[in-house]
């Protein structure tokens, strides 16, 4: 592996900690005792589908968009998403007061469009999947001068992410972080977050089977683009950033893949044993734990 990290930095990220702050809500990082008897070691869940908007997406967006100056706030910002990361975006731009569009493909969820309209973003919906979505939004961030706010690839939205681990880390004495791993951002947070810990907490990124784009990277040491077919949709992500790949690459520990059918059984066991309602990409963290992989 050749791939050396550059920015951000941990000051970056503890600057995004406290620009963030007056904005989330600080989630709970709880020791699971039924996950715990089941792997055979102390497992905590760092519990951020209580996050504002129910995923920590809103923590890389908020981080992006309170830096802006005042020209480029009264402009606006854009995204293109299909999930968590456009409600990010636009709950974001209500709390700070900033104009917002996302752009969305034909054929999004209507509980996830509606969502999004309710903070009263502007919705456009377009053809050819996300990629069609994201041309667009790009298209017309160039004709109004809107701020582009990418998912994962960009070090302000990445900083914010890894504010997670800035928490688990003082809340909790844990020697492993299981990160679930879709286009990198959240996993190249982290890295940042723990590279200045001695000692460093091991980092493990899990993917799903049928979305195994980073992985792939990961191990041949260039961005890779695989096809991505997964019930976990907040991680089915066909091609990494080179920018998360360079950032995460050199602190990972390992990366594991999971089968849907994995996934399923620990989203049941969260609802059954736990009483927490978890999508697909967070109890994929689950399923490598208790298939011995985290």
């Amino acid at each position: 592996m050749t791939l050396v990290a550059q920015s951000p930095d941990t000051a970056a990220v503890r600057d995004a900690a406290r620009r963030i702050a007056p904005y989330i809500r600080r989630t709970p990082t709880e020791r699971s005792a039924p996950i715990s008897e089941l792997a055979g070691r102390d497992v905590f869940l760092k519990l951020e589908n209580l996050q504002r908007t129910g995923a920590f997406k809103i923590r890389g967006a908020l981080n992006a968009i309170l830096q802006l100056d005042p020209a480029a706030r009264a402009s606006g910002v854009i995204t293109a998403s299909a999930g968590n990361h456009g409600q990010g975006v636009a709950f974001a731009a209500k709390l700070v007061g900033v104009p917002a569009c996302v752009v969305l493909p034909h054929g999004v969820p209507i509980a996830k469009l509606v969502a999004i309209q309710r903070t009263g973003a502007e919705t456009v919906l377009a053809d050819g999947g996300y990629e069609g979505a994201h041309e667009s939004a790009l298209r017309i961030a160039a004709e109004r001068r809107m701020r582009y706010v990418p998912a994962f690839d960009d070090d302000e939205v990445i900083a914010g992410q890894g504010t997670v681990a800035l928490e688990v880390l003082e809340d909790a004495d844990v020697d492993t972080i299981v990160v679930p791993v879709g286009g990198g951002g959240l996993v190249a947070g982290i890295a940042v977050a723990v590279s200045d810990r001695t000692p460093r907490p091991r980092i493990v990124g899990v993917q799903a089977d049928g979305a195994s784009a980073f992985a792939a990277s990961f191990e041949q040491g260039r961005v890779v683009e695989r096809d991505a077919a997964t019930i976990a949709d907040g991680i089915a992500v066909r091609r990494p950033a080179s920018r998360t790949l360079r950032i995460a690459s050199p602190a990972l520990d390992d990366i594991v893949t999971v089968s849907d059918e994995a996934i399923a059984r620990a989203i049941v066991l969260l609802i059954e044993r736990q009483k927490l309602v978890a999508e697909g990409a967070g109890a994929a963290a689950i399923a490598a734990i208790l298939e011995g992989n985290g």
